[in-house]
């Protein structure tokens, strides 16, 4: 095994003593050596895109330090072709491989990096850490008419076409047909990432093959008239915006709101829509009443027209929240409680109905203001010391892992419960060799039953003894993972831990217990 001797300079006051660092460079998983690599030690925790850490060294003047090890992890790579619906390679298109992350409970697709097709469609996506991606291809051509010929923009090269129709462009660039566009697709070729398929990197591994036919599609106009429920009349200005009705490559558009109330959408790919439209009409004295409505809208082989969307008033929804049990300042530290519609994207016009906030009358009353209709998640954090989310109820339903939707005639109220009888989960993480691990990620995971309830996953982080501790738990089946090195949040994706739950150790936790486990950590996460 070859070792890797560093030299740290070290600044003291009035001296300059050195110290040393002596090690391997090894794979990941295993104490296999990888030869020629470039170790630098950064004094300020920065992290090479090639390195795996596995936590901060401190060190003394004068002090040396022998067997360190310095695991990397082999990256893969994603490659194939593009093509249109007659089987002709498409240039200039831009791929994306993309994985699920995590933002505030939100499961996102996020970019990690981008290639774009030469003359012949194909692609390669490079340095990729194992794990499950997604690809997506994006057409960035499009059609414009100047009036007189028709260009086409091929990335920033301008095409035209003589007066026989012949398109003076360079050899490998596919022209649009006038009328029609290329439609963003997930690999194989839907614009629904519920229904792509993944594509999962192994470490060192290249997977070929990956293969997309893009189809072309005639956009067309919807158009259509906003009213108000209350009066029967036509809103004027109101803002309207199409969005689509499952997640999708197709982007949330609005149209400009017009004083006789209509609205009109000039270019919208075949789907399936809601139109959504908000307004704020003024009663007088410097107030406004907020009205909204959503109209669901099928967009086929031919124009929508007389689309109409009824708006009515907004509503305010009544809760309360209530503690089953006893706990310490309970009326003191009251929980955040919100509705929250991911739909709701796009134009900022939508800013202020994505993310409503409830505010607190009582110790336990609460109203949440100006509400339209829509299908909304309700989110309930920073809860008080020793307390877990119990129940989530509208009315009759349960939507503690659910969607709660809203309409002009909803009338019931929000009902949560806390409870009181947390567990606690402590113990230690050690590597194959039975010695304790520090800087280890550890993750509790909610048993599948339950595992969209994004409020029972728990995470922490060992000791310099290798030992953690996690308190607040609430009573129910878990997997219990350790691991060296992962993604933050990856253990919130479903589809992660189906890949992984036989490296989980199953634990019940009990109202009040304290378990106490021993954790083989696993090296790497993908």
């Amino acid at each position: 095994m070859s070792l890797i001797t560093i030299l740290i300079l070290c600044w003291f006051a009035q001296q300059t003593p050195t110290a040393s660092i002596e090690g391997a460079v090894v794979q990941i998983g295993t104490t296999q050596p990888i030869t020629k690599a470039i170790v630098e030690l950064s004094g300020g925790g920065g992290r090479s895109p090639l390195v795996l850490e596995t936590g901060s060294i401190s060190m003394n003047a004068g002090q040396a330090m022998k067997d360190v090890r310095v695991a990397m992890v082999p990256l893969g790579t994603v490659s194939g072709r593009v093509f249109d619906s007659t089987g002709e390679p498409l240039v200039n298109v831009s791929v994306r491989a993309l994985r699920y992350s995590y933002d505030d409970g939100k499961r996102l697709l996020k970019i990690i990096t981008t290639d774009t097709t030469d003359d012949r469609g194909e692609f390669r996506l490079f340095w990729l850490p194992p794990g499950q991606y997604y690809v997506s291809a994006v057409p960035r051509g499009r059609a414009v008419d100047d009036g007189h010929m028709v260009s086409f923009l091929a990335g920033s090269q301008p095409v035209r076409f003589d007066a026989d129709g012949v398109p003076q462009i360079g050899a490998g660039y596919e022209i649009e047909r006038l009328g029609e566009r290329y439609v963003p697709v997930y690999y194989p070729g839907t614009t629904d990432p519920q229904a792509a398929s993944s594509v999962v990197i192994q470490p060192g591994s290249e997977f070929n093959g990956v293969n997309f036919t893009i189809p072309r599609s005639t956009p067309r106009k919807v158009r259509g008239i906003a009213i108000d429920a209350a009066t029967g009349q036509t809103v004027r200005m109101a803002s309207v915006t199409l969005v689509s009705r499952t997640a999708s490559t197709l982007a949330a558009v609005a149209a400009p709101g017009r004083s006789d109330g209509t609205f009109e959408f000039q270019s919208v790919f075949p789907g399936s829509y809601y139109a959504v439209a908000t307004s704020r009409i003024p009663v007088g004295g410097g107030t406004a009443r907020i009205v909204g409505g959503r109209t669901a809208v099928d967009v086929g082989n031919a124009a929508v027209d007389r689309l109409v969307v009824v708006m009515s008033p907004s509503i305010d929804i009544m809760g309360q929240v209530t503690v089953d049990g006893i706990v310490d300042n309970a009326s003191a530290a009251k929980p955040i409680v919100a509705l929250r519609n991911d739909s709701f994207r796009g134009p900022d016009v939508w800013a202020a109905f994505r993310e409503l906030f409830a505010s607190f009358s009582t110790a336990d009353r609460f109203v949440i203001n100006d509400a339209i209709e829509g299908d909304y998640r309700v989110d309930v954090t920073d809860l008080p010391s020793g307390t877990y989310l119990k129940s989530i109820r509208f009315g009759a339903a349960d939507v503690a892992d659910g969607i709660l939707h809203l309409d002009p005639r909803s009338s019931d109220r929000i009902e949560i419960v806390l409870g009181t009888n947390v567990g606690a989960v402590e113990g230690i993480v050690t590597d194959r060799d039975r010695r304790p691990l520090a800087n280890t990620t550890v993750a509790i995971v909610p048993d599948a039953a339950i595992r969209q309830r994004v409020d029972l996953y728990k995470s922490a982080t060992t000791h310099e003894s290798g030992r953690f501790r996690v308190e607040g738990i609430a009573p129910a089946d878990y997997l219990i993972f350790a691991w060296e090195e992962i993604e933050d949040r990856l253990w919130l994706d479903p589809d992660f831990i189906g890949r992984n739950a036989a490296g989980g150790r199953r634990i019940r936790v009990s109202e009040r217990s304290r378990e106490n486990v021993e954790i083989l950590a696993i090296p790497f996460a993908y």
